[in-house]
């Protein structure tokens, strides 16, 4: 476990009077949300993630991300949606940790923080298209 898994695993021990400190493991701790930012509830506490980082740089291993998972998925036709009785779209986000794969560095294994098992391998357009923001801190107001 490393210094970025008990920051984002860890109760809170210490409350933020600044817009954010800095924390190990490179996570900062926030006391606002700030503009450009979301939020997802991950192990009793609140990980915000910038949704424009993708946009200016590129995947990073071992960096935690916030993905979404869409049911049915988003490429499905209406009438395919419907044939399935479907009533409504179904969302979900959670935070992963991407890892490049050593054997093959055009692919990512997906390390799951909710839950102890791992997905992939995907390919970076694949992983990049669920991602929708990379974690860069925890909420402490």
């Amino acid at each position: 476990m490393t210094s970025m898994d008990v920051a984002l695993i860890s109760p809170p021990t210490a409350h933020g009077e600044a817009v954010w400190e800095e924390s190990a493991g490179g996570l900062s701790l926030f006391a606002t949300i700030p503009k450009g930012h979301g939020v997802v509830a991950i192990a009793g506490q609140v990980a915000i993630y910038d949704e424009d980082d993708l946009r200016r740089n590129e995947l990073q291993d071992g960096a935690f991300y916030v993905v979404e998972y869409q049911s049915p998925r988003s490429g499905m036709s209406w009438q395919t949606f419907h044939a399935d009785d479907r009533r409504r779209l179904d969302t979900s986000r959670e935070v992963v940790r991407a890892v490049r794969c050593q054997r093959n560095p055009e692919h990512w294994w997906l390390r799951h923080a909710r839950a102890s098992f791992v997905s992939g391998p995907m390919l970076d357009f694949n992983l990049t298209d669920m991602i929708v923001g990379k974690v860069v801190g925890i909420y402490r107001p």
